[in-house]
């Protein structure tokens, strides 16, 4: 299951290319991959964008948590 979340309409466009977007994906996943190089099976990240005129022109990784699986 996926959530994405934010604070304004213009927000979702920026989260949806970081998880649609190979580049975005792969800088995401460099973060997040176990020491095993698996991904976890579980786990919530904070991504930043920067917009002009409500256009995403930049999105980074902030950080993330590996959560536990229940």
């Amino acid at each position: 299951m996926m959530i994405l979340s934010g604070a304004g309409a213009e927000l979702m466009w920026a989260l949806a290319e970081a998880v649609t977007n190979r580049a975005y994906v792969d800088d995401l996943m460099s973060h997040v991959r176990l020491p095993s190089a698996e991904a976890p099976a579980a786990f919530q990240a904070v991504i930043q964008a920067t917009f002009e005129a409500y256009v995403p022109m930049r999105i980074r990784y902030v950080t993330h948590r590996v959560s536990a699986v229940l």
